[in-house]
């Protein structure tokens, strides 16, 4: 059975960040994608909010590359 993991939230700022940056992306945008504020969007990049884990989802999604990438 594998093991629970605590999710390093700052690591998982800065990967979102990166890939949106890669698609040329405002957070605006992103958020509209995932269905959240853009204000969510920089958020959770600057670690001042813990993000949900089907906002990680539908973020994971709006991005196009899996979960497992973020974390």
């Amino acid at each position: 059975m594998e093991e629970f993991k605590e999710i390093d939230c700052i690591k998982l700022g800065e990967k979102i960040r990166m890939q949106r940056a890669s698609k040329k992306m405002s957070r605006e945008t992103l958020g509209e994608l995932a269905k959240v504020s853009g204000a969510t969007i920089a958020n959770i990049e600057a670690d001042a909010e813990k993000a949900l884990f089907k906002n990680i989802i539908a973020i994971a999604k709006a991005l196009n590359v899996s979960v497992k990438e973020l974390l």
